[in-house]
């Protein structure tokens, strides 16, 4: 791993290391407190700065359909048929996004409230995701957590504009329930670079107590797209 080394001086030095190199050394620094001649607080500093991550590039992969429209079933799409959730607001965008992208679809339907369904991918998207297994079991195959980079950042897109979020600082956030999903979801961005952070945080409304929800959150860099709905 490129780190950068904490000695004792004021300037850390550059060094490629071994997960085992760095715990055999020891992940803290600890150095010795002179009163009057340094303003630190505490004796133990983190030995080791991680250095941005590089994106791991992969083999690009046949899909019937769009990975994006895959990563937006993943997040909010029904276990059993090839068909997304959203709110008017969103589902009005989203249809161009799947035209521009050339992912047939039909008209969305109203289930309840503001909440509409689209259908998509008609006559290969069903038989397509029986045959990987993701139908009520819904998950990312290897084959596709090992797909080129463009594929796999149309996936993450796909996830971010269907169960996510991205704040005003640019911070993005997917919030799961699904164990195995969210897991793929995390090891998704590792493989981009992104560097994300895996928190289980409880959910309630009230007294009323439901699955905890898996947190993913990273900060792209600048340049990096992470969604492509306007919102």
């Amino acid at each position: 791993w490129p780190v950068e080394v904490f000695t004792g001086r004021s300037k850390r030095e550059r060094k490629i290391v071994t997960v085992d190199e760095m715990l055999e050394q020891g992940i803290t620094f600890e150095r010795k407190l002179r009163t009057g001649t340094t303003k630190a607080t505490k004796g133990g500093v983190a030995r080791y700065k991680a250095l941005a991550s590089p994106a791991v590039d992969g083999t690009y992969v046949d899909m019937p359909i769009h990975p994006y429209a895959f990563g937006y079933w993943l997040g909010d799409g029904d276990q059993d048929c090839p068909r997304g959730t959203s709110c008017w607001a969103d589902m009005q965008p989203l249809m161009s996004v799947f035209d521009d992208l050339g992912v047939q679809h039909g008209e969305p339907t109203l289930t309840h409230g503001d909440t509409y369904r689209l259908r998509f991918g008609k006559g290969v998207a069903q038989v397509w995701l029986r045959e990987i297994g993701v139908l009520n079991n819904k998950h990312i195959p290897v084959e596709f957590k090992r797909a080129s980079l463009e594929q796999r950042w149309a996936i993450l897109q796909g996830l971010v504009d269907s169960d996510g979020t991205v704040g005003k600082d640019g911070q993005v956030e997917i919030s799961l329930k699904n164990d195995q999903l969210a897991d793929d979801v995390f090891e998704l961005c590792v493989s981009l670079g992104l560097m994300p952070n895996f928190t289980v945080g409880r959910t309630a409304i009230g007294s009323k107590r439901y699955a905890d929800r898996k947190r993913i959150r990273f900060a792209p860099a600048e340049g990096e797209v992470v969604s492509r709905l306007p919102r």
